[in-house]
């Protein structure tokens, strides 16, 4: 299974990804835009091809919805995050997006992020309605 985390901000992104170990595998920003995020998710559909990939952003305002939306619409099942409540990144000494990112990914990979949105797939192709999970 791939793992992706994604430090939401207005204008950028910064993913980690890991598989089912704890390395990381990448790290990527990209533009929280449209084309951009399409892009990227395009670029990890065919990178892990034949692969489970999972993704899971920080709920921060409303630069996430767009984000999750897109990744949603390419099969990329996206869990929310709320910062204040991941201990480990809201403990962290040193918070930067690149750890951030990291860790976030860890605790997906764990199964210790559960939080599910209560907004669907755009498409309905991919990702059935789901209620908090």
């Amino acid at each position: 299974m791939i793992n992706i985390s994604i430090d939401v901000h207005k204008k950028l992104c910064v993913a980690a990804v890991k598989g089912d170990t704890a390395e990381l595998l990448g790290r990527e920003e990209f533009h929280n835009a449209p084309d951009a995020i399409r892009s990227f998710a395009k670029r990890i559909k065919r990178k892990y091809a034949g692969q489970t990939v999972r993704a899971v952003c920080e709920a921060t305002g409303n630069y996430w919805m767009m984000l999750h939306d897109i990744l949603e619409d390419h099969c990329i099942d996206t869990l929310l995050a709320h910062p204040a409540k991941i201990k480990a990144i809201a403990q962290a000494k040193l918070k930067d997006d690149k750890i951030g990112s990291s860790i976030l990914a860890d605790l997906l990979r764990m199964e210790w992020c559960t939080s599910r949105s209560y907004r669907t797939s755009t498409t309905g192709t991919c990702a059935p309605s789901r209620g908090p999970g």
